[in-house]
């Protein structure tokens, strides 16, 4: 007789006159996925969508970087042009692949490294089942980069309702001079950036982001390195400083131990009384140790240091109060200017009374528009 007389087996539904499994209150079987109410087999898995070389898009010009104490060298790299060895191997083009639905799912891969390369991708990132799917590019990391992974990629690009989890695991000869962190490109064309949550444990690297096209592990260097031919400077320079976080120091950096997160001080002059520390971004709530270079603020960076906001010999005349508090209506039309020099604070009562600026507030030029 017809279901809808006879009724279903528990498991079962009645769908036009015939008994189907349904899944709404249960798991489907492995291969299988519930759509529409009905445990479907997957369709077959390919290879990733995309296999051939690709152009790897540059670092972001913003990025944090760490400082190099003297004779540091790197033994290794994946750079081209850079002596290969087996402490820094390129993929292998191992891929993992997975139907992926709201209810979420994983891939992992062995790779080149003992940890290996794995995501978590949670309920409620998908809102229709996805082909996801990531491969160990054997592709050179991005210039500027002290590399500590292959770099990795999914196919197509992940863009994610909720951030995924990344565990990438962490290869190289030398010890970690810089701050690692996850870089991730969000898609193609986009500049690599550090994820703000990388945290890392014994050989890996974890972070979490919505949006992902490539991935790689490493740090980023303020000056040349030694051994390294296409890891240079891509910053200037701030000398005198160590850059790896300090157990003792502060929660307040992120990117390196030197990149002082913008939203961690309220102390105007600080990075003027503290001129080997950079500051950095917001580092959207989360923040790692600060390296001894930038220890916390005090009560006396509310004020400048005797000698660092003199006028300086040959600058401008746009400042008031001092040499480091530049006049807003000097600026008129340069509204990057605050931006481009992070150690000059804006004075926005000088009521066009303009004295000498010190170099921390140099003549403002084209750059600054």
């Amino acid at each position: 007789p017809a279901c809808e007389v006879a009724g279903c087996e528990k498991g079962f539904e009645c769908q036009a006159g015939a008994c189907v499994a349904a899944c709404d209150d249960m798991t489907c079987a492995s291969g299988f996925s519930c759509r529409a109410g009905v445990c479907e087999k997957d369709p077959p898995i390919g290879p990733p969508l995309i296999i051939e070389p690709f152009a790897v898009p540059p670092l972001a010009p913003d990025v944090g970087r760490s400082l190099l104490p003297a004779g540091a060298s790197c033994p290794c790299s994946r750079q081209g042009g850079a002596t290969e060895v087996t402490e820094c191997p390129r993929g292998l083009g191992q891929f993992a692949a997975a139907n992926v639905d709201a209810g979420g799912g994983a891939l992992s891969l062995n790779g080149v490294s003992a940890v290996g390369f794995s995501v978590e991708i949670p309920a409620g990132a998908l809102s229709n089942t996805t082909q996801v799917s990531v491969i160990e590019t054997d592709a050179a990391p991005p210039g500027g980069l002290v590399d500590f992974s292959p770099v990795y990629r999914f196919d197509p690009p992940l863009d994610l309702d909720v951030a995924a989890e990344f565990r990438i695991g962490t290869e190289n000869a030398q010890d970690v001079i810089g701050s690692l962190a996850v870089y991730a490109a969000s898609e193609a064309g986009a500049a690599f950036e550090p994820l703000a949550d990388s945290i890392g444990g014994t050989g890996f690297m974890g972070a979490s982001s919505k949006k992902v096209w490539l991935l790689v592990v490493g740090w980023v260097p303020g000056a040349t390195l030694s051994g390294c031919p296409t890891i240079t400077t891509i910053l200037p320079e701030l000398p005198g400083a160590v850059c790896t976080g300090a157990a003792e120091e502060w929660l307040g950096c992120g990117g390196s131990g030197c990149a002082v997160c913008s939203q961690s001080t309220a102390f105007p002059y600080y990075f003027i009384n503290h001129s080997t520390c950079d500051k950095g971004s917001v580092c959207a709530g989360s923040s790692f140790k600060c390296s001894g270079s930038c220890p916390a603020p005090t009560v006396e960076d509310q004020t400048y240091l005797p000698g660092t906001c003199e006028g300086s010999v040959g600058q401008w005349d746009g400042c008031r109060g001092n040499g480091c508090t530049a006049c807003t209506d000097a600026l008129i039309g340069f509204p990057k200017y605050f931006e481009n020099h992070p150690r000059c604070l804006a004075n926005p009562g000088c009521d066009g009374l303009f004295y000498t600026c010190n170099d921390n507030c140099p003549t403002p030029t084209d750059a600054d528009k």
